[in-house]
């Protein structure tokens, strides 16, 4: 009998969840919402690297100091997730440097 009571006590905590929608995973935003094109580089640490393709072992195109801004090259293009992080094509201000992508933990929207 006490087998029987902890089967359907086990069966009721199991069960009890079915039929309840899982919280959404996103977040929708306005219509208006702004969108940052200008970012500082955000690492007191040292040095960023900033790659040719959005991924850390892609070829280094420069390294980017603390501070440093940066333009967006499209708010088109939007994010790109590669293994796991996010990562912006972006514009170093400083001097005639191609565009490169940077993982977006080290950017801090200005305007």
């Amino acid at each position: 009998m006490k087998n029987a009571y902890r089967s359907l006590l086990l069966m009721t905590a199991l069960l009890g969840g079915c039929g309840q929608k899982a919280p959404q995973s996103f977040m929708e935003l306005p219509s208006g919402r702004r969108v940052a094109t200008v970012y500082a580089i955000n690492s007191p640490a040292g040095d960023i690297p900033c790659y040719r393709d959005p991924a850390a072992d892609a070829p280094l195109v420069t390294q980017l100091h603390h501070q440093q801004l940066v333009d967006l090259v499209s708010i088109q293009d939007g994010m790109v997730q590669h293994n796991g992080d996010y990562w912006l094509h972006i514009y170093p201000r400083s001097g005639h440097r191609p565009a490169c992508y940077l993982n977006i933990q080290h950017l801090m929207p200005v305007s």
